[in-house]
């Protein structure tokens, strides 16, 4: 009888390792990480101390240089995509960013927003306003997805990032 007892705690052991593994690989990296937020008390100007993931690399930033920078602004997770834009957004006015020289064309629009049981994650149902076709897919898969979020208004693209930031910091505060 011990001898199964050996061995199944032996394959148990195994088994969470390839597990662990399996998490790791699986995980998305992203280039940029907020290490911390720093305040100037005299000035009011708001920094983040960015750092380049798996890197002893570390630099500032302001969030509305960060925010204005689309190609940089997509190096980070979505929790920290959240952190900035709010950040941004409490002192930045709007009216100053720059316009894009061709208008996006909004086709996708968001319709509803549930939890799957059986996935267990939120999922995203999306209505294509030039075909009516609806599809539904998990919000991390959207959030990853520049394509479809450039064919989003502003305020359905918020809701996608928002879920999926608030999402990312409800599994890593569980785990």
């Amino acid at each position: 009888m011990s001898l199964n007892k050996q061995f199944f705690s032996e394959y148990l052991k195994w088994f969470i390792a390839q597990y662990h593994t399996f998490v790791e690989l699986s995980t998305p990296s992203y280039a940029y990480k907020i290490v911390k937020r720093k305040e100037n008390n005299v000035t009011g100007e708001e920094k983040f101390v960015i750092q380049l993931t798996n890197k002893k690399v570390f630099f500032e930033l302001s969030p509305e240089k960060i925010v204005l920078d689309e190609k940089m602004l997509r190096g980070f997770s979505p929790l920290d995509i959240r952190t900035i834009t709010y950040y941004a957004c409490k002192k930045m006015d709007l009216d100053k960013i720059p316009k894009k020289e061709s208008p996006i064309t909004r086709i996708y629009r968001v319709v509803a927003q549930v939890f799957s049981r059986h996935s267990k994650q939120e999922m995203i149902t999306l209505e294509n306003e030039e075909t009516g076709n609806v599809i539904s897919q998990p919000v991390q898969t959207i959030s990853n997805s520049p394509e479809m979020i450039d064919k989003m208004s502003p305020k359905d693209a918020h809701l996608v990032g928002f879920v999926a930031g608030s999402e990312v910091a409800t599994k890593d505060t569980c785990n």
